[in-house]
């Protein structure tokens, strides 16, 4: 991936010169107990890499390393930007885990810039007027944990990111699979 980034390498040719090593990589698999239908392979994520960096996603010359480790901190909120300034990922505000109270993690959405915050787990451990009071719309777009999110929701988040204006942050109760899930449907 840094030859991709920082050196502008095709994805393939930094994939292909690690090719004596290949056979030691372990293939992706998420957490699930079960077995790896979909095949994930180190080039498919250096791919991702590459068109990343082409839609300016990543820029290691003003990419904040600091700043970026203390977001992600359980006790700053578990903050994620995905694509700057468009959209950002988080576990649930509230929950224990986090150790931000919703009102903390209210203001320092609202100090990135984020103006919605969309809520994709049922359990919701906030108050969602925390939000409004900062000036962070709060939009429900429930759907099951595991599930494939349904076109109603999917329709209406595509929608709500295509509005002119809209930096949203995206949870669901750990904000990996239904806010993958979204979030990478809407950067395709």
């Amino acid at each position: 991936m840094y030859l991709v980034v920082r050196y502008g390498a095709e994805a393939d040719a930094a994939v292909d010169f690690f090719a004596p090593v290949a056979h030691l990589i372990t293939p992706f698999h998420d957490a699930s107990e079960y077995e790896d239908d979909f095949g994930l392979t180190v080039r498919d994520v250096v791919r991702g890499f590459e068109a990343a960096a082409a839609r300016e996603w990543i820029d290691l010359d003003t990419f904040d390393a600091a700043t970026f480790e203390a977001m992600e901190r359980l006790e700053q909120g578990d903050r994620t930007w995905l694509i700057p300034g468009c959209i950002a990922a988080l576990s649930s505000p509230g929950s224990p885990h986090t150790r931000l109270a919703p009102a903390e993690c209210a203001r320092a959405l609202a100090q990135m810039g984020v103006n919605t915050i969309v809520q994709l787990n049922e359990d919701l451990p906030y108050d969602t007027r925390a939000f409004e009071r900062n000036g962070v719309r709060h939009v429900p777009l429930v759907y099951p944990d595991g599930d494939v999110p349904p076109d109603a929701v999917i329709d209406d988040f595509l929608a709500l990111m295509s509005q002119p204006g809209t930096v949203a942050a995206v949870h669901c109760k750990a904000g990996l699979g239904r806010t993958g899930t979204l979030a990478g449907m809407w950067m395709v």
